[in-house]
């Protein structure tokens, strides 16, 4: 499993590089620690938020803040409205600890401030390249629970996810090489994040995680 990571994280650096100086953008990939072994829970954002302009990365650089830039645990001073919305979902202290110890990533991997900008800075290449890295990795991660923060369906199904379809509240589900996945709204979108809907949300996340608990 670390090797496999360690040899993901190289072919990522090895084309992000290129595409980088092209774009001008930063990129990362990890919103936790480098994994070491299978995820339970793999979280997928859409992807990093500011505009950091573009550096160089070497095959040793990680990809990864090295924390967890989600947690409602221990918010993160670089990200604190982020984690203001999450904690409107995270609410109980069984959501607050699978959030903690997730493994999160993005879906795209360069740095824009929003869903327009990314649509706007990241051309059809850097896109499908980013996809099929994602798809790799979840397979290497081979995740018990997947949830993502996005709900556009062409997003969802790049990544292989199928069937489809809203649950309330915002929210979508679908189905991954036979696991049932759950989708939240992107945290820019304020209404979703209300507190009564963001509580609603919560308690239909806790159901699935609590749900489709497996034993390896």
């Amino acid at each position: 499993m670390k090797e496999a990571i360690k040899g993901w994280l190289s072919s990522v650096i090895e084309r992000c590089n290129d595409f980088g100086k092209q774009i001008g953008l930063d990129y990362y990939c990890f919103q936790s620690v480098i994994p070491e072994n299978d995820a339970d829970v793999l979280i997928i954002g859409i992807n990093p938020g500011g505009s950091g302009a573009f550096r160089f990365k070497q095959p040793d650089n990680t990809l990864s803040q090295g924390v967890n830039l989600y947690s409602v645990k221990n918010p993160h001073p670089d990200n604190l409205k982020m984690v203001g919305k999450l904690s409107r979902v995270f609410t109980s202290d069984y959501l607050k600890d699978a959030l903690e110890s997730a493994t999160i990533m993005n879906l795209y991997y360069f740095n824009t401030k929003d869903v327009e900008m990314l649509d706007k800075s990241l051309n059809n290449d850097v896109k499908r390249f980013c996809q099929a890295k994602t798809r790799e990795a979840m397979d290497i991660l081979n995740p018990r629970k997947i949830i993502f923060l996005c709900t556009q369906g062409s997003e969802l199904s790049s990544v292989g996810v199928t069937n489809i379809h809203g649950i309330g509240n915002f929210m979508k589900a679908g189905i991954w090489k036979e696991k049932e996945v759950i989708a939240l709204p992107n945290p820019g979108y304020y209404a979703a994040y209300s507190y009564s809907n963001g509580f609603e949300m919560g308690k239909k996340l806790e159901d699935y995680l609590l749900k489709y608990i497996t034993v390896r």
